[in-house]
């Protein structure tokens, strides 16, 4: 137990370095594995779980631990931790296994301090949805509809990008390059991108892109970009006959037991709790316990 005390606060260190937004955090102890908190941020491993769990057959290392001191510690630290480091409100779950252990709220959904997050808050994921996304791609291969492999151009036979590199550089891109960011794209398009609070339509989006430069020739170096990952999700919508959002709503967010997550600003705005941002928000909007839901259904399969 002191081993899984000290490594869940260094977890909550971890968690406040550098930030100074609002977070989802939600830690997950699972036998012989490590603990994972995952917030706005990639995921950051924060220790390992249980002292016990290595004799993974015994059916006392799969007795439920006493954690009241983890969570009395975690809230007493939290707090101070939210204020030192200008961070509005926090949402955090402790989930052992497939049981949820204990799921809160701490400080505000806004700058005003009007709203209190509560473990129901709905957050922005920001680019974690990249992970969604990319899930609901594979999704659509597993049916049939779409190769990794194959080139964009198939999809979108009008799509082009300005390029140094050759005229025909825009056809060799495919759905894997895509995905794994080795299309040569840059990270931004001029309608749509997280400078810009003008409203931007997907479908504008993504034609706003032909007025973009390849940064390498297609498949020469690995470049983060969010256009990639708008391409893909915009072609996953044209074959699937449904809108991006509806699509990962029926395929992936239901079946999963996210019943409150959505890739609509609209309707995450509409829930009684939903984190504000003054930026334009994009992506998947989820909350703690849709995540503890999807665990576990996960387990169960």
């Amino acid at each position: 137990m002191q081993t899984l005390l000290h490594d869940l606060r260094y977890g909550v260190r971890m968690l406040f370095k550098n930030l100074s937004f609002t977070l989802i955090a939600v830690l997950v102890l699972v036998s012989g594995t490590s603990a994972i908190l995952s917030f706005d941020r990639d995921p950051v491993v924060i220790g390992r779980a249980l002292a016990q769990s290595q004799d993974t057959s015994s059916a006392a290392s799969r007795q439920l631990i006493d954690y009241s001191s983890v969570i009395t510690k975690l809230k007493e630290q939290i707090p101070p931790l939210l204020k030192q480091n200008n961070t509005p409100g926090l949402a955090i779950a402790l989930v052992e296994g497939e049981k949820l252990v204990w799921a809160e709220g701490f400080g505000y959904t806004d700058l005003g301090n009007t709203e209190r997050v509560s473990a129901d808050t709905l957050f922005s994921l920001q680019s974690i949805s990249k992970t969604y996304t990319a899930t609901g791609f594979m999704l659509a291969v597993d049916k049939g509809w779409l190769k990794l492999d194959e080139p964009l151009h198939k999809y979108l036979p009008r799509f082009t990008v300005k390029s140094r590199f050759g005229a025909g550089e825009a056809d060799r891109i495919t759905f894997r390059h895509l995905l794994s960011h080795w299309s040569g794209l840059p990270h931004e398009a001029p309608c749509g991108n997280n400078y810009d609070e003008s409203p931007c339509p997907f479908a504008d989006h993504i034609r706003s892109i032909s007025e973009t430069w390849l940064m390498f020739p297609v498949g020469a170096r690995y470049s983060y970009s969010n256009l990639g990952i708008d391409l893909a999700g915009y072609a996953l919508e044209l074959r699937a006959r449904k809108s991006f959002a509806q699509f990962m709503q029926d395929e992936l967010f239901k079946p999963l037991g996210m019943t409150s997550s959505s890739f609509i600003l609209k309707e995450a705005m509409n829930q009684p709790s939903f984190r504000r941002r003054s930026e334009a928000v994009t992506g998947t909007n989820t909350q703690v316990m849709d995540l503890c839901d999807a665990h576990r259904r996960r387990s169960e399969t």
